[in-house]
């Protein structure tokens, strides 16, 4: 997604430099250090990110902020290893005035939308996961967004004075311990699907560009127009609908990507199998290029849900996302070989019931097989809604019980995705859900 930039005032993507913290939209207005702050160049999945132990904070100019009452957003990424046991300012702009105070902070288990006199606190765990954060005020609603689901709207009056304009700390008190990123300014109330689209910044990046391949759509496209999005998309996608549709009207060169999240984080994602069997438990493990902070970030973050999405790619380079495999987060394992170094995650869920068996017939055969007598038959064409317990027919093989589903997705040296569908048939009593 692109990060609007109508109305952009300041951008502090997380490098200090100089004793600066550097701005990067264009008017050079850098924030100034005090005490101890640094950076790192991969802190964030992103790019950069400003490193802050507790000791220090940023002084940024009056000319980056928005004062009185005029609209404003205000987003950013922080992360922090453990929870706070105190309260520790992200950003704060104005003074400790009743409306004049314009402020997000973390606290023990919650995070604030500060404006003095009419704080809002929200519950929320934050510690081993990057957090995105946006606060906006349009001149009568305040609105707070934590990982881009909407958690404060609500009326309020804003005056807010020029008195500081800091990072990491709030009248040089309340010093934030941790990292921070991606801090933007715009003077203006961004719209839902720009806040979006500031959330999901860089998913085309992390899908991994290797992993855009090209294939040939059918026509007509019925797994599409099934297309499941994750909830904080749903309003991009239905703007996207019109267009989705007439995309998918013809048949067409389509291009498709792949991306993976690890408790909300980005990470990236060199392939993934998953397992459905016919006692309902559902088992997901991913393949990850190994990395110290890859590796890090994940065990830092033993109960994060796993998520993997296929997208498709569309004419103007936006992606729809469809959530195809998650689980929560049960094993980690590094493999650092001469040729190859790999985390591998694995996730399971349970709970999948079949209530009402269906005959489906599948499409794209690759390969027909038998493993002790039993039917493995494996398709290009991924069924989702197949079940075990389901029974499947197709032009080379007789109709069988299912009683497990594998899904997986290889990425080849060369950077192409190849994935499957493998369904195997049911031992007697197997295949049937109690």
């Amino acid at each position: 997604m692109t990060v609007p930039t109508n109305g952009l005032i300041a951008e502090y993507l997380g490098t200090v430099s100089g004793g600066q913290l550097l701005d990067t939209a264009g008017s050079d207005l850098h924030g100034t250090v005090v005490g101890t702050v640094t950076s790192e160049a991969e802190g964030h999945p992103l790019g950069p990110a400003a490193v802050f132990g507790g000791a220090g904070g940023v002084n940024l100019p009056t000319a980056a902020m928005v004062a009185g009452a005029g609209a404003r957003t205000v987003a950013l990424w922080f992360y922090r290893a453990t929870n706070a046991s105190t309260y520790e300012t992200l950003y704060s702009a104005g003074a400790k005035v009743t409306s004049q105070l314009f402020d997000i902070t973390i606290g023990p288990g919650t995070l604030e939308f500060v404006n003095y006199g009419n704080n809002t606190t929200v519950p929320h765990t934050y510690n081993g996961a990057w957090q995105f954060i946006c606060f906006q005020y349009d001149g009568a609603t305040k609105r707070g967004w934590i990982g881009n689901v909407l958690k404060v709207d609500q009326t309020t009056t804003l005056n807010t004075a020029t008195s500081y304009h800091e990072v990491a700390q709030r009248q040089a008190l309340q010093r934030f311990n941790g990292k921070l990123a991606r801090l933007r300014i715009w003077d203006r109330a961004l719209s839902d699907s720009e806040i979006a689209d500031v959330f999901f910044e860089g998913k085309q990046r992390y899908a991994v560009p290797e992993l855009i391949t090209q294939m040939v759509l059918p026509v007509p496209v019925m797994s599409y127009q099934r297309i499941i999005v994750p909830p904080a998309l749903r309003t991009y996608a239905n703007l996207k609908a019109p267009q989705l549709r007439r995309e998918l009207r013809e048949p067409r060169l389509a291009h498709v990507a792949y991306r993976c999240t690890i408790g909300g984080v980005e990470v990236p994602l060199r392939g993934f199998q998953t397992q459905l069997s016919e006692d309902g438990m559902y088992w997901l493990q991913c393949y990850l290029p190994y990395s110290d902070s890859v590796f890090s970030a994940v065990q830092a973050n033993p109960t994060a849900t796993v998520r993997v999405y296929r997208g498709l790619v569309m004419s103007d380079n936006t992606i729809i996302w469809d959530e195809i495999a998650q689980g929560a987060l049960s094993r980690v394992n590094s493999a650092r070989g001469v040729n190859s170094q790999t985390v591998t995650v694995e996730a399971t869920q349970d709970g999948y019931a079949n209530e009402a068996p269906q005959s489906v017939t599948i499409r794209g055969i690759q390969t027909v097989s038998t493993d002790s007598g039993r039917y493995r038959v494996r398709s290009a064409e991924i069924n989702r809604y197949l079940r075990p317990g389901d029974v499947v027919s197709g032009e080379i093989f007789p109709a069988f019980r299912v009683g497990r589903i594998y899904h997986a997705l290889q990425i080849t040296n060369e950077g192409r995705p190849y994935e499957w569908m493998e369904v195997q048939e049911a031992q007697t009593g197997e295949g049937v859900f109690s």
